[in-house]
């Protein structure tokens, strides 16, 4: 199997008894195919589950024949044509940026010898690439065309951050969904998500989501808690200073800071 392939074998297709298409996304490494995955999974009840390539690229016949898609589908002018076609619910899901870095460098760094290009390769430099070079996820991991001539993370981010602004899109936060930011918040972005979805969900469902999510997810697909703020460790003073540089702005505008002063 293609190392591209392989390490986006978490992307799944569920088969769920429900009315609207559901379509989750989000930057690869912001927990659409994990946390995402684990959620609906429970908040559906969904019972029959099993993997599915993890194209950025929406497919038609697949819309057609299912309810429920995760994967991290960009907002392209294909894609947003067929979520109109099928009137389908999107949800987005966001990463700090430097925690994204930090999860993906740390991925790369853990396959290097698998992965042609970071064989000989730190942590410090795969962090840099994947800062300044929007392509390294290309180069490193994805099949994702578009993206080889993407210059910074920044850019990266471009081609997910509009489904925000999309009809029939709810947006949640990997910080709060992962319970990193505590019970409470984790409970409400659970619940956010049912209402989206009119699901009834009590207290009760909610904490039997919120379990499932500590014990580590759909098919063990996180072993522990997800972190935030591991960038903090992770990064050396270049590395703030070039994502300051890159992403600043970018940080800001989705209120991970207040402004460059971290």
């Amino acid at each position: 199997m293609n190392i591209k392939n392989l390490l986006l074998c978490c992307a799944l297709h569920i088969t769920l008894s429900i009315n609207a298409l559901v379509i989750t996304t989000g930057v690869p490494k912001s927990g659409a195919t994990t946390l995402l995955a684990t959620t609906l999974k429970e908040l559906l009840q969904a019972k029959q589950s099993v993997p599915i390539k993890g194209d950025m690229k929406l497919n038609e016949k697949q819309m057609q024949r299912n309810n429920l898609l995760i994967g991290t589908p960009i907002c392209n002018e294909h894609n947003i044509a067929l979520v109109k076609k099928y009137n389908a619910k999107i949800i987005h899901i966001i990463r700090d940026p430097r925690d994204l870095i930090a999860a993906m460098a740390e991925k790369i760094y853990t396959y290097r010898k698998l992965i042609s290009g970071a064989r000989n390769k730190n942590r410090n430099q795969i962090i840099t690439e994947l800062i300044t070079q929007g392509s390294a996820f290309y180069t490193y991991l994805y099949s994702f065309d578009e993206v080889q001539n993407v210059q910074g993370i920044n850019d990266l981010y471009a081609f997910w951050l509009p489904w925000i602004d999309h009809p029939n899109t709810l947006t949640v936060r990997f910080e709060e969904l992962s319970g990193a930011q505590g019970q409470q918040a984790q409970q409400q972005t659970i619940s956010n998500i049912a209402q989206f979805l009119n699901i009834a969900c009590d207290a009760q469902r909610t904490n039997k989501v919120a379990e499932k999510l500590q014990s580590g997810g759909l098919f063990g697909l996180f072993k522990k808690k997800p972190s935030v703020g591991k960038w903090q460790k992770a990064y050396n003073a270049q590395h703030k200073t070039l994502c300051k540089q890159i992403a600043g702005q970018l940080i800001i505008d989705l209120d991970y800071a207040a402004n460059n002063n971290w």
